[in-house]
């Protein structure tokens, strides 16, 4: 089950690192061919709000290590903060 877990951890991982750099193309495509696009963007960023929680479960079973599940809390904490503060923005100057 560990074994599977750490597969399970890394693949987490490398697809979350996968989806902010989609999440940088989507803003990409937002500024520089055509504003409709920032849709994706924010559809995309509330999609990848919850994606760190089962990155945290899968370091959690592996038992990858005291400082790997503190980084794993530290990026659900950061990632769950980010697009409250974009939706913030817009109501405070």
């Amino acid at each position: 089950m560990i074994r599977g877990a750490r597969f399970a951890y890394a693949a987490l991982a490398w697809a979350f690192v996968i989806a902010i750099v989609l999440q940088v193309l989507f803003i990409g495509l937002g500024l520089f061919v055509g504003s409709e696009n920032l849709e994706l963007h924010r559809d995309f960023g509330w999609i990848l709000h919850l994606a760190p929680l089962p990155i945290l479960v899968a370091a959690a079973l592996a038992r990858a290590g005291r400082t790997r599940i503190l980084q794993a809390t530290a990026l659900v904490v950061v990632i769950f903060f980010v697009p409250i503060l974009a939706a913030v923005r817009s109501d405070l100057p």
